[in-house]
């Protein structure tokens, strides 16, 4: 039913607008998107930048999701979606997403409240900050030997380990375990600098809860005290590779 009401293929070329911040969502236009093939910037407004302002996210997986948000909560666009390469989509209008996508869009959003209540880091924030974070977070999920993060990549994204495990090694050696309900990836957006480490999986599958640069800095805010004292046992995990192992509860990391 909901497949036979997607619109499609549409087409859009490279530098164009899927759509802008501030857009309102009519009825019978496309509302939710559906990626087919491409790459596509998510830009946000920053106070001193002409717009469409400063990259906060990319879509390059077929299949990705995006613009529910406004659906959601009947608001205007909270971002410009802007196509980095030529791009294939799908979408549905408003209407079919009231009619069949809510609901289970909803219960979605339910189930990543209830893993984001596992991530020690996020107890320390009340019931409405967690769902604020349930809104915008994405799940990602990677095999046993896939990298997560590469050192020297720039960071642009705030991992939680929802299921699975994860090692972090500097020059091939390890320096961090992860488990369900540590986190990672928090120091190159707080410091604002490259990966330290390689950041592999080592489960089949390890599952993640995803959050991109802004929404870390925006909904996470509170909590730089917590991941400032976390960083120093990460640092000194790096510093000190031969003595990962007591390191290894802790979860900060690159």
């Amino acid at each position: 039913q909901v497949v036979d009401a997607f619109q499609g293929p549409i087409k859009v070329k490279k530098k164009k607008d899927v759509f802008k911040e501030g857009d309102l969502v009519h009825p019978g236009e496309p509302a939710l998107f559906i990626l087919e093939k491409g790459v596509l910037d998510v830009m946000k407004q920053v106070s001193g930048r002409p717009p469409p302002g400063k990259l906060v996210y990319t879509y390059d997986t077929p299949g990705a999701a995006f613009g529910e948000l406004a659906l959601l909560y009947d608001n205007p666009r909270s971002a410009s979606v802007i196509a980095r390469t030529d791009s294939v989509l799908w979408a549905i209008t408003r209407e079919v997403f009231n009619y069949c996508v809510k609901g289970k869009h909803q219960e979605q959003r339910n189930q990543y409240l209830m893993s984001l209540e596992t991530i020690d880091l996020l107890k320390h924030l009340s019931l409405d900050e967690r769902m604020k974070i349930a809104d915008v977070v994405k799940a990602q999920v990677v095999q046993n030997g896939d990298y997560i993060i590469r050192a020297g990549e720039d960071g642009n994204e705030f991992f939680m380990v929802e299921e699975g495990s994860a090692i972090a090694c500097v020059n091939g050696e390890e320096v961090m375990r992860y488990h369900k309900g540590d986190y990672f990836g928090e120091l190159a957006l707080m410091k604002r600098e490259a990966r330290h480490a390689d950041v592999v999986a080592t489960s089949h599958p390890t599952r993640l809860l995803v959050l991109d640069g802004d929404s870390f800095r925006r909904l996470l805010g509170p909590l730089t005290d917590v991941m400032e004292k976390h960083s120093k046992d990460y640092h000194s995990a790096v510093l000190n590779p031969g003595a990962h192992m007591n390191y290894e509860e802790h979860d900060a990391g690159p």
